[in-house]
């Protein structure tokens, strides 16, 4: 493992010890989307992101948050959210025709941007939605953004189904329903908790093995 990848991996886990502060302290789901989607671009250097939910009906993607993106150009984005359908399997055809259709957007939006790369939210098998983040010019994202940006991913989805639930059971059981939401919520954070510190032992051993500390 590069020092360059060690270095990316610290930062990573600072994003995402920021991100689960901010999943503790709120239930926002605007607000949370935004932090996520603005460290996912900043991990890999990007220069903009949006994350796309589905919507109620489970048949169409709407945009949720955006960085990057000014809001009058928002709505040039939406052939690229919803008519290349995500498939896991299928991922890799799909590259091309994102590529083709955001270069027809950069003609309208004039923002330079060049490549994409997405990845789904992805929870219990369902997937809720997916991330979008832009590179632009001749700058080419690092080889492993795919599994940098992944643990984003995963609290996008966390986040999503969070903020649900909770408006869900409000909705239902005002009060009791609130206690036994935020209860689930706090079980949630306590096992990200533990995958962090597991993440961090394994950063700090590769560390020592590299003879970096």
């Amino acid at each position: 493992m590069s020092r360059a990848l060690v270095d990316i991996r610290i930062l990573q886990r600072e994003f995402l010890l920021a991100i689960s502060r901010a999943l503790t302290a709120e239930l926002d789901l605007h607000d949370l989307l935004r932090l996520i989607l603005k460290s996912s671009v900043e991990l890999v250097s990007g220069k903009a992101g949006l994350i796309a939910l589905v919507d109620e009906s489970g048949e169409t993607l709407q945009v949720a948050a955006v960085y990057g993106i000014p809001p009058h150009l928002v709505d040039l984005f939406a052939p690229l959210v919803r008519e290349v359908p995500y498939h896991e399997e299928h991922e890799g055809e799909s590259f091309f025709e994102l590529k083709t259709r955001l270069h027809r957007i950069m003609s309208e939006a004039d923002l330079g941007l060049t490549q994409v790369i997405r990845l789904p939210l992805n929870i219990g098998g369902q997937v809720t939605g997916l991330i979008y983040v832009f590179q632009s010019g001749n700058y080419y994202f690092v080889e492993d953004a795919p599994n940098l940006l992944r643990s984003f991913a995963e609290q996008a989805a966390i986040a999503v189904r969070n903020a649900r639930l909770y408006q869900a059971v409000v909705d239902r059981q005002p009060e009791r329903a609130q206690r036994a939401a935020l209860e689930h919520i706090g079980s949630v954070l306590e096992n990200f908790r533990e995958i962090e510190q597991e993440e961090q032992r394994l950063v700090r051993a590769t560390m020592r093995l590299e003879g970096w500390t």
